[in-house]
């Protein structure tokens, strides 16, 4: 799929070092892929229409709600002409499985750490409501 770049981007200096070294505990043979690590910030991407594909990973819940559109902009001039954003969600859970209620749980707790402490970066666990994807 990704035969003549691959680009490694985040925030965190120290997650580009654990995705450095998990590519290469991955390809122990052959080597990991060439990946180029880029320590970047999303809203400012500092690429401009190279990319047949981006995939994000779990990125999109440390991302205000409002603060989207311009998110999906900054990915979209990365793109080249009909280039495409992918990102995996899980199946919806059950409000009768305890998944349900942990997720719940948790999702809450990351919206009031979020409203009381206004820390540095925010965290949620479920972005959006699945009938908006």
């Amino acid at each position: 799929l990704c035969r003549r770049r691959v680009t490694g981007v985040d925030f965190s200096a120290g997650m580009l070092e654990v995705a450095r070294t998990v590519a290469a505990r991955t390809h122990p043979v052959s080597g990991p892929p060439a990946v180029d690590w880029v320590r970047a910030d999303a809203m400012a991407l500092p690429f401009r229409e190279g990319y047949d594909l981006a995939v994000s990973f779990g990125a999109f819940g440390h991302f205000l709600p409002d603060d989207r559109p311009r998110l999906f902009a900054r990915v979209r001039q990365a793109l080249r002409p009909g280039g495409v954003l992918a990102f995996p969600l899980a199946a919806p859970l059950s409000a009768s499985t305890p998944a349900w209620w942990a997720a719940s749980g948790f999702d809450a707790a990351m919206r009031l750490r979020n409203a009381l402490r206004r820390p540095p970066f925010v965290m949620y666990y479920r972005t959006w409501p699945y009938s908006a994807v």
